[in-house]
């Protein structure tokens, strides 16, 4: 059976869900680094800001569905420069700690609202 993983506070921004459950999964949408009740992370922020939010916007879809970083099976990060690649390497270093999931990162020439990255996930539940 699917399960949607909704979010408290989480406006519907288009015909998808942040995450779906099945066969003991759970499958991340693209998540942007956007602050769900506010425009406090834009475009103009700075690419390490970007990301830190976007790492705990992942967490908080995780923690929804009932999982953690430490449960990422497969991890992919969009990125609009690779000039980017050394700082999202540091951080998502420290986000994952001594956990290694699968990994794949993508340069890509835009990302909506012009953030510099989105993310995709699968991690088991």
């Amino acid at each position: 059976m699917l399960n949607p993983v909704l979010l408290a506070n989480d406006p519907n921004h288009g015909h998808y869900v942040p995450a779906m459950i099945y066969a003991g999964h759970v499958y991340v949408s693209g998540t942007l680094p956007s602050v769900r009740e506010t425009d406090a992370v834009t475009a103009e922020t700075p690419f390490k800001d970007q990301m830190q939010q976007l790492l705990r916007n992942c967490l908080d879809i995780l923690a929804a569905a009932g999982s953690s970083e430490q449960k990422v099976i497969s991890f992919t990060l969009y990125l609009i420069s690779l000039d980017d690649w050394d700082v999202a390497n540091d951080l998502l270093a420290a986000f994952f700690g001594s956990h290694r999931p699968a990994r794949a990162v993508i340069c890509v020439p835009q990302i909506r609202k012009g953030y510099a990255a989105q993310a995709t996930l699968v991690a088991a539940v």
